[in-house]
């Protein structure tokens, strides 16, 4: 359950220090040189749209806060459908008004966001698309090799019509992309990460990491890796040399970057039984705080303001204070549920409800069955299966409005005027009117 992801990452096995090359050169740059031939690459959008500011940059810092107001959305009347054989394991991105996904089979495609119409497409047949990342100059494509033999590649393309400017292989799997202002920043397995100057379209620093990368997110001026043994490396953005470490007692994962550190679950798991959200200092990496929760989260939390937003799989929705952790207020959804993102002083909330038969039937893991067991009131009369969308005021909790659909649709991404979700009973992408208003940032 997440938008875009997806929004997981992986990765495996041990680093060796290798160099990011051009595509085609076979030959090893020093390291102090520049490892690819320069591209002048040009600003592609104005970032106009407020959602553009965090579209484009790919939610890297502060998973899915927008500074943007969902005035409303309605999801009985999509706007367009999209169907391609593969899209239920495409990476999903948007801004400048068009939404860009690429799939595991080697299939990239851009559609205009208000109607759903294809701009442009390209067929890598072969490569495998394990990421996909949109930045103000390109959209890059990370493909992953599957075997030493095979090296991964990161493709930028021409948002706008799909031709390729540059291509670069990297030592093994591309685990993740991320970027800055003026970089962008390729984390390659096994663990090696290189920054690619935006002015000079060159590679200007690689490091190589002794531990293997789980999870990577980019906050402020520092890279944040979270690696297998549970170590926090931060990485400054400067020159990718390693500024502190932190070793966590129980196990961390769904990292979000915010301006002034990170947050992160900790020993959340399917089991019962305890489990906390932990905010870290920047750039010390300290605990700053620790807040428990009864039972199991499952994603990550988006820090609105003074206010760090999330909820929860087993049903309720909160807000905490970004200073101390302390709980602001709760809301019962009655239903394992998400956040989708933060519009501002709006949350948007994702429940799902299925009855014991719906979970027998698709085989549900046996140790999150407990969350089914009580009907929610939004449930339709005999229905076996439904979703409720949320919307929540950031500062009480007070739910605005709801809208509840039985049609399997989980959101993908959020563009200006469209949420889009993914109709897994249907096999489409679907484009569902929504209004926002800017209200600065």
């Amino acid at each position: 359950m997440r938008v875009v992801q997806s929004r997981m990452r992986a990765g495996i096995a041990i680093g060796l220090s290798v160099l990011l090359l051009l595509g085609a050169c076979a030959e090893r740059a020093p390291r102090s040189a520049p490892a690819s031939r320069g591209v002048e690459f040009s600003r592609w959008t104005a970032l106009t749209s407020p959602l553009d500011l965090y579209s484009v940059s790919g939610n890297d810092a502060n998973n899915w806060y927008f500074p943007a107001r969902l005035e409303s959305f309605d999801l009985a009347r999509p706007l367009w459908t999209y169907q391609e054989e593969g899209i239920g394991s495409a990476r999903v991105v948007s801004g400048g008004g068009m939404v860009f996904f690429a799939s595991v089979d080697g299939r990239a495609r851009a559609l205009r966001a208000d109607d759903g119409r294809v701009v442009w497409e390209k067929d890598y047949r072969g490569e495998r698309f394990t990421c996909l990342h949109l930045t103000p100059f390109f959209l890059a494509l990370g493909k992953g090799g599957g075997d030493r033999k095979d090296p991964g590649r990161v493709r930028l393309l021409d948002p706008r019509n799909g031709n390729e400017l540059l291509s670069l292989s990297t030592t093994w799997d591309v685990i993740d992309l991320l970027h800055d202002e003026k970089r962008l920043y390729v984390m390659s397995d096994p663990s090696n990460v290189a920054a690619l100057d935006f002015a000079s379209g060159e590679v200007v620093a690689t490091r190589p990491f002794t531990r293997t990368a789980v999870e990577v997110v980019g906050g402020g001026e520092m890279l944040y890796v979270l690696g297998q043994d549970q170590a926090v490396s931060a990485i400054s953005t400067a020159d990718l040399s390693l500024r502190r470490l932190h070793l966590s007692e129980r196990p961390l994962r769904q990292l979000v970057a915010t301006d002034d550190g990170l947050l992160a679950l900790e020993g959340d798991g399917p089991e019962p039984g305890p489990r906390w959200l932990v905010s870290l200092r920047a750039p010390e990496v300290t605990i700053r705080w620790r807040h428990e929760f009864p039972d199991y989260v499952c994603i990550a939390p988006a820090r609105a303001g003074n206010r760090v937003v999330g909820a929860t799989y087993y049903g309720v929705a909160y807000a905490l204070r970004a200073d101390d952790g302390a709980t602001l207020w709760e809301r019962d959804l009655e239903a394992p549920s998400q956040l989708v993102a933060v519009f501002s002083d709006r949350a948007l909330m994702w429940s799902c409800f299925r009855t014991e038969s719906e979970l027998q039937r698709r085989r549900f893991d046996l140790s999150l069955r407990r969350h089914f067991r009580r009907i929610p009131q939004w449930l339709p009369s005999g229905a076996s299966l439904a979703y409720a969308y949320s919307l929540l005021d950031v500062n009480t909790g007070e739910i605005l409005h709801r809208e509840v659909v039985q049609r399997p649709i989980e959101p993908l991404t959020i563009a200006d005027g469209v949420i889009v979700f993914w109709d897994s009973g249907s096999g489409e992408m679907v484009g569902f009117p929504a209004k926002f208003r800017s209200v600065g940032r």
